[in-house]
């Protein structure tokens, strides 16, 4: 700003007498109102992110009501504060479409996805790994309806970007490429799954990185699920067999995981 006013003085200088003034104290007016809503903009985003922070929180522990409420007062006041087109605004979209689509309301959560996916491509270009993370998650929620066909090519295009932007030994990538190995093992395309991995080059500790997540993911969920009901209060016995059973089960992604990683 006080740059701003050292070079308006040269306008006062340039055009003089009352023409220069008036330059200079629009300049000025104009720093100080951007100042203004710069740190108007402070505690606004410092609540969104606590309201993001409980999100995750109440979704974790199953209080879907709850989430609900609090992930759209987040969204509004992304949208308020920043623009509807701003990247926090994605951010809170997504969450909300994934607390949709674990609901089994798909057209609304597509429709979350889908505009989360047009605010990242405007803001940061088509070929940003923003963009990429929209793609995986709205090829995750096709393939959770079923609908392989629409799910493949957002999952390769996620996955063409990632290994662009990032190279190929990268846990993004690896785990777009887990994903991939996936729907290709649900879609019966075995061979396509077990070849996936060669030609690319996974070092150990991308191996160790995508197993930790896999495993945070399965333990989200089982915890999820697991508060959904509670209220059914099984009896011990069963609740014991329950998590035996969930423990010792592995999961057709960390099969496919295993199963592409191992052919690189």
């Amino acid at each position: 700003m006080l740059r701003a006013a050292r070079l308006d003085l040269g306008v006062i200088a340039e055009h003089g007498g009352v023409t220069g003034v008036r330059v200079f104290l629009s300049a000025c007016v104009m720093g100080f109102l951007g100042l203004c809503m710069a740190t108007a903009a402070f505690p606004q985003e410092a609540r969104w992110k606590t309201l993001v922070d409980r999100f995750e929180e109440l979704y974790q522990q199953g209080r879907d009501d709850e989430a609900l409420k609090v992930g759209q007062e987040a969204l509004k006041i992304a949208e308020d504060t920043f623009g509807p087109a701003h990247p926090t605004v994605a951010h809170s979209l997504e969450r909300l479409a994934r607390l949709y689509g674990a609901q089994g309301k798909y057209l609304a959560a597509e429709s979350l996805y889908q505009r989360a996916l047009t605010i990242r491509e405007v803001a940061f270009g088509s070929e940003h790994p923003e963009v990429a993370r929209s793609l995986d998650a709205l090829a995750g929620l096709h393939q959770s309806q079923g609908n392989y066909a629409a799910a493949e090519p957002l999952y390769r295009r996620a996955l063409a970007i990632m290994e662009t932007a990032l190279g190929g030994d990268r846990p993004e990538v690896a785990m777009i490429l887990s994903n991939v190995a996936e729907l290709y093992q649900v879609e019966g395309k075995y061979a396509a799954a077990e070849t996936l991995g060669l030609g690319r080059e996974i070092s150990p500790s991308t191996h160790i990185e995508v197993s930790w997540q896999r495993w945070r993911s399965r333990r989200s969920n089982w915890r999820r699920t697991s508060q959904a009901v509670a209220k059914f209060t099984p009896p011990p016995c069963a609740a014991a067999w329950w998590t035996l059973s969930a423990w010792r089960t592995p999961s057709k992604r960390t099969v496919s995981w295993w199963n592409m990683s191992s052919s690189a």
